[in-house]
């Protein structure tokens, strides 16, 4: 876990690159327009996959039926006690 803050950084630029960061502070509204609806979740699965890559096959399995970034992102955070802030 000790490396958490450089895979998250790195997280941070790739998907900064690709434009897919936002799905890691925001949620999907419910009343959101179809094409936003899909917009999020595009980025969100892209960004998920790209987390799930990076994390051993330990993580991957506890992960695995997380539905949002966000949410992976949160439980990470929590499990390392807030010792992550950053970017």
């Amino acid at each position: 876990m000790g490396n958490f803050r450089e895979r998250k950084r790195n997280l941070l630029i790739v998907l900064s690159c690709e434009q897919h960061k936002f799905v890691l502070d925001e949620t999907c509204l419910p009343e959101a327009q179809p094409n936003v609806r899909n917009c999020w979740r595009n980025s969100n699965s892209i960004a998920r996959c790209y987390m799930l890559a990076n994390m051993s096959s330990v993580l991957q399995k506890q992960y695995e039926n997380f539905c949002t970034t966000k949410e992976i992102m949160k439980n990470f955070e929590d499990l390392l006690g807030g010792q992550v802030a950053l970017a």
